[in-house]
């Protein structure tokens, strides 16, 4: 394959993958055209952009920070007598998790959090929950210096995730944010993908130290006493 057609068909990626150049309006049959067609192609260029990420993070992690307040979690109403359930990240994947992978999503106040479910287009109901909680092994990936210092692709940190999936390609974001499961934290802090005036936080509950917790405020007395609070373990 000679230079020129290599970088076309990287330019073509980035159009479809990078949510800082990539074009919304492109009809979702191309779309699916260039994944099927350019599978390998697409799975190189993830894991290049992944292993550059990997290489600056071997070099020193940033510190964690702790965090705590009371934000915003939007789910299901199939889940609604389990506000903090994980049932979401066991049974499919999301922007910042596989499948499997034990994970709660908070968002600073409440329109964001329906902001970041997209209620528009999934055609799924949920409710919305205030959770209190306290965190000490976050890293604040809205933090300008911390990106920079580990690489991060903001553009396919933030882009395509869900079509990816659908074909079993891995997201950047997705592998990113395994690694950062890895290496301990607890989550991370980063832009509303829909509201960037907004922050919220991924939280990787099988990570969770002893001290951390999330409880539910619950209005409604209808939850099960022991399904209000988890507490961190490690």
């Amino acid at each position: 394959m000679s230079q020129k057609i290599k970088d076309k068909l990287i330019n073509e990626l980035k159009q479809l993958l990078d949510k800082n150049i990539s074009n919304d309006k492109k009809p979702i049959a191309d779309k699916i055209n260039i994944i099927i067609q350019n599978d390998q192609a697409i799975r190189r260029y993830l894991d290049q952009e992944f292993d550059e990420f990997k290489q600056k993070a071997s070099k020193g992690i940033p510190k964690s920070i702790g965090l705590s307040g009371s934000w915003w979690r939007a789910i299901n109403r199939r889940y609604d007598s389990e506000p903090l359930s994980i049932y979401g990240s066991q049974n499919g994947s999301a922007r910042f998790n596989e499948q499997g992978e034990k994970t709660i999503y908070l968002a600073e106040n409440s329109t964001t959090a329906n902001l970041e479910v997209q209620l528009d287009k999934n055609f799924v109901t949920y409710s919305l929950w205030a959770i209190d909680f306290k965190l000490s092994g976050i890293l604040d990936l809205t933090d300008t210096r911390i990106i920079s210092a580990l690489g991060i692709n903001t553009g396919l940190m933030y882009g395509a995730w869900d079509i990816l999936n659908k074909y079993k390609i891995t997201s950047y974001s997705q592998k990113v944010s395994s690694y950062l499961r890895v290496l301990g934290y607890e989550g991370f802090i980063y832009e509303s993908t829909n509201n960037q005036e907004r922050k919220c936080t991924v939280v990787f509950m099988d990570n969770l130290k002893i001290g951390s917790f999330l409880e539910v405020h619950d209005k409604t007395q209808k939850i099960k006493p022991q399904l209000l609070r988890i507490d961190g373990e490690l």
